[in-house]
């Protein structure tokens, strides 16, 4: 009995040893893999706040894009009303000094009779038509050119009076 004692004893020491061994082993692979997990924390955490500061970033140069885009457009729409309010005084002008018809009349291109009575037509809808829809109808090329024409249509009566 003793001799049976003792081999149980053993094959119970040595199976405690395994498993000691074997616990030894689960908690080392456990302490390595919260590591892992307390390294990939960190990483997404700094993942995330360096995500923050690229959308905040983008956010204040895309409101800085737009702004500049807002002020470019203000001025360009101010050049505009202005062109086309010295226009409308450089042509209210012409027609009050009967000019207008001298300018049309002396054109290398004379209109014929149906042109003149459109664009006469088209001249009367613009001075009832508001000035932000006449932006539509009338480009700053066309007021720059007919302004280009009426000068050198002036110059050119000047010239030929003096």
């Amino acid at each position: 009995m003793y001799l049976e004692t003792g081999m149980v004893d053993e094959k119970c020491k040595a199976v405690s040893a395994e498993y000691v061994e074997k616990l030894a082993e689960v908690e080392k692979r456990l302490n390595e893999v919260r590591r892992e997990h307390t390294k990939a924390v960190v990483s997404l955490r700094q993942m995330e706040r360096q995500l923050v500061r690229e959308k905040e970033r983008h956010a204040e140069k895309l409101k800085t894009e737009e702004e500049i885009f807002q002020k470019q457009l203000d001025k360009v729409q101010n050049q505009l009303r202005e062109v086309e309010t010295e226009r409308n005084i450089v042509m209210t002008t012409l027609r009050q000094e009967g000019l207008l018809g001298k300018y049309k009349s002396s054109r290398p291109d004379a209109l014929s009779a149906d042109e003149v009575s459109t664009s006469t037509q088209e001249e009367n809808e613009l001075d009832t038509v508001p000035t932000k829809q006449r932006t539509s109808k009338v480009t700053v090329e066309s007021v720059v050119g007919d302004l280009q024409a009426l000068t050198a249509a002036i110059l050119d009566d000047n010239a030929s009076s003096q």
